[in-house]
């Protein structure tokens, strides 16, 4: 919110009322200036509706990953297969199917 005060001490009467009310907290001043004989300024603040003794909405639980599984075992080598025979040879006794 914006506004403006008459003196330094109205500006500090009002953050010292922010920081001790139930209903607001952490209460800032991001910017002020001097202006027509007063301070002009900025401040935000936390709105707590139900006031500090309210419970505040706890934060969303951390999500963990789930522990990687391990890797599948590599299946062992397939048996090397009979050789086949070169183009244009001739069969051999027992390679007929």
């Amino acid at each position: 919110m914006t506004g403006s005060a008459a003196t330094d001490e109205d500006l500090t009467q009002l953050l010292d009322q922010m920081f001790r009310s139930p209903w607001f907290s952490d209460p800032s001043l991001p910017r002020e200036q001097r202006q027509d004989g007063g301070i002009g300024f900025a401040l935000s603040v936390a709105y707590r509706p139900g006031g500090r003794s309210a419970r505040m909405p706890s934060p969303a639980p951390a999500v963990t990953a789930a522990p990687a599984k391990a890797a599948p075992r590599a299946l062992p080598p397939a048996p090397l297969a009979a050789a086949s025979p070169r183009p244009g040879a001739r069969p051999r006794t027992g390679d007929e199917l």
